[in-house]
């Protein structure tokens, strides 16, 4: 079951990153275009999962899955830059901010990869119909903890200059989804919160490449 739940999550973020390349088309590309290299990452990501149990244990599997961690060390960071493209939006402008966002983004990709990929021990894990290579001695999410308290931090700014609550809701409920144990024969849970962020957060760059392109 979660094979074809993994698949469907796949489906949905293609057509996340059609609709945002489609307005990055129309308007401009900017620092918020780097949410397109997150949203194709989890194409990919879930799209593994999916199609782990199909493809069967294998060398070709296993290099599959390295891929996926390989994707979220460099791809996920970027969310960082995306937020501080929504606050130079929303008027929020200072090269000491620009230098710590970048340099911030910058460390957690080194810190993830050092922490991490290049230390990651793969071993085959089949749960509920989806067969996947998951590291055996992953510790905390730190990389992503940080990544989330930054989002939260801007969504509350961009709530209160602009009135646009979606932001904040999203990242709220993956955060809130984080810490449930749902009783539900699945592990797909987390993923789901996590497309509800990115839907979130993908209207919210459409949104504003739609109020730029309305002020030039």
């Amino acid at each position: 079951m979660d094979s074809i739940i993994y698949l469907l999550f796949s489906f949905s973020y293609i057509l996340l990153l059609i609709t945002a390349l489609y307005a990055a088309y129309r308007h401009e590309w900017n620092k918020g275009s780097f949410l397109l290299l997150v949203l194709t990452g989890l194409v990919l990501d879930n799209a593994i999962i999916g199609l782990g149990a199909s493809i069967g244990k294998s060398g070709l599997l296993e290099s599959l899955n390295m891929s996926r961690y390989w994707m979220h060390a460099f791809f996920t960071p970027l969310l960082v830059i995306f937020c501080l493209y929504m606050l130079e939006t929303i008027g929020i402008q200072r090269v000491w901010l620009t230098l710590i966002f970048w340099g911030l983004t910058i460390t957690l990709i080194i810190y993830e990869l050092w922490t991490v990929t290049l230390n990651v021990n793969l071993e085959p894990q089949m749960e509920y119909g989806a067969l996947r290579y998951e590291n055996s001695s992953e510790g905390p999410p730190v990389m992503v903890l940080v990544v989330s308290f930054v989002i939260l931090l801007v969504s509350l700014f961009v709530w209160k200059k602009r009135r646009w609550i979606w932001m904040m809701v999203g990242i709220t409920m993956m955060m809130i989804g984080s810490f449930i144990e749902f009783p539900i024969p699945s592990t797909a849970a987390v993923n789901g919160f996590e497309l509800l962020l990115m839907i979130t957060l993908t209207a919210t760059y459409i949104r504003f490449l739609k109020v730029e392109s309305t002020n030039l």
